[in-house]
């Protein structure tokens, strides 16, 4: 009788789980697979919801939260270094590294004790820099270029004609634009 108790209770868990496979994959259908009604010429608008969220952190060889030293191989030395400083807003010291011919400065942060592990903290980009974001933005954008590119993943209240805020002023992208041309290209944090 114990025997054949087990077998009832394996064959029922067996076949509850089953049943979850297949609702769980059920659920799992999207709107995209699933058919449309009415009108067959009709377009689906884009759905931006699920739309992959763009790079805010990589610009050519160098990215937020890279390590001084991968900073320093994909760079070369910078030319020159600020005094560092410490930030009230985040409790962290701060030090510029200047590349004049790349035209990037680089803020590195770092904990004020302890052994400094200095990381990429902001990027901030003026011509001749040639650098572009993964989407493929960079100095010399056009405000269009950079408008579509981004699209559903800017500050509506923070972009205007000059200014595209790509994620937010608390992290993402910003481009300021003159004449219509990407002037200045800043990934990071802007405010706190």
């Amino acid at each position: 009788m114990r025997y054949l108790f087990c077998i009832l209770a394996a064959a029922l868990a067996i076949s509850c789980s089953s049943g979850k496979k297949e609702k769980a994959s059920d659920a799992a259908t999207t709107n995209a697979e699933m058919p449309m009604h009415g009108d067959t010429d009709a377009v689906r608008p884009p759905d931006t919801a699920s739309a992959p969220k763009p790079d805010m952190e990589h610009f050519g060889p160098v990215f937020l939260g890279q390590s001084d030293k991968d900073a320093v191989v994909a760079l070369g030395a910078p030319d020159s270094k600020s005094k560092a400083e410490e930030w009230g807003a985040d409790g962290m010291m701060h030090e510029d590294w200047t590349y004049k011919s790349a035209g990037l400065v680089v803020n590195m942060s770092f904990n004020k004790t302890g052994e400094p592990n200095k990381s990429v903290f902001s990027i901030s980009a003026k011509a001749p820099c040639n650098f572009k974001t993964t989407a493929g933005a960079g100095i010399g954008s056009s405000y269009e270029d950079v408008k579509k590119l981004y699209a559903g993943h800017t500050d509506g209240e923070a972009t205007n004609t000059a200014e595209i805020v790509v994620g937010s002023v608390y992290g993402g992208i910003i481009f300021q634009f003159t004449g219509g041309k990407a002037s200045s290209v800043f990934l990071g944090a802007a405010a706190e």
